[in-house]
């Protein structure tokens, strides 16, 4: 037959926890709550990722029709598309985020980094501008994000956008924002190619070439120059063959 359990303290318990509750608290006997740590900036293809610049916040806050979203009129937009150089409030975020980022690509002015290249379309963007060019093109303005965003018209108007941030010649239409597209990327190929090595000429000579030809850019653009010589010299030879 089990024996009872005795409720009552022994004198030995009561001393244990008297030194219990005399303990001092000590932060590092307890786990603490990890701390969150801001986005760390990461590398792309286009530029490093950093936190906009207050000054070109500035800038791009003092753009005609930047003071209201372009949306629903609403004040203080904290948002942004990339592909149109446009800001808009929480609100219209989700519709944005929505049509996915080939269409919008969306940032926050605050919360998120930003390459120099985005920095760059949100300053030569606009939502007056960019409200004038639907205007132009016979757009109602009360219309469904996709209706809005997702057409012929609008795309133009990014590539547009996106040949003024590069200095480039701006397109007429999308066939030919296709061909000048096609045509810009040797150009960037080459101009990335030039950064790095401008990036290694501290190195010897030996450890330069060895560098540069572990890069895939180096090979491609080995490629197009043999190609393009190959092919100056047929023309030659066809040219001047009796």
């Amino acid at each position: 037959m089990s024996q009872p359990v005795s409720t009552t303290s022994t004198p030995a318990s009561k001393k244990m926890l008297r030194a219990s509750s005399n303990r001092k608290f000590s932060p590092s006997s307890t786990a603490s709550p990890t701390a969150v740590s801001p986005p760390t900036a990461s590398s792309s293809n286009d530029g490093s990722l950093t936190e906009m610049a207050p000054e070109d916040w500035k800038v791009v806050a003092k753009l005609p029709g930047n003071k209201n979203c372009i949306d629903c009129n609403a004040k203080y937009p904290q948002w942004g598309s990339v592909n149109f150089g446009i800001l808009f409030c929480t609100r219209c975020c989700s519709g944005h985020r929505s049509l996915g980022t080939h269409i919008s690509r969306v940032r926050s002015i605050h919360m998120d980094s930003w390459t120099e290249s985005q920095v760059k379309l949100m300053k030569v963007g606009g939502n007056q501008q960019c409200e004038d060019w639907f205007a132009k093109h016979g757009m109602r303005k009360k219309v469904g994000h996709k209706s809005k965003y997702d057409n012929e018209t609008a795309k133009l108007y990014s590539e547009i956008l996106l040949a003024r941030a590069e200095g480039r010649r701006e397109p007429t239409s999308l066939k030919d924002a296709e061909r000048l597209n096609k045509w810009n990327k040797p150009i960037e190929l080459w101009n990335r190619f030039m950064k790095e090595v401008e990036g290694r000429r501290h190195k010897s000579l030996m450890q330069q070439f060895q560098a540069i030809s572990s890069s895939s850019d180096f090979w491609l653009v080995l490629y197009i120059c043999a190609l393009v010589g190959w092919s100056f010299l047929v023309f030659i030879a066809w040219q001047y063959h009796p």
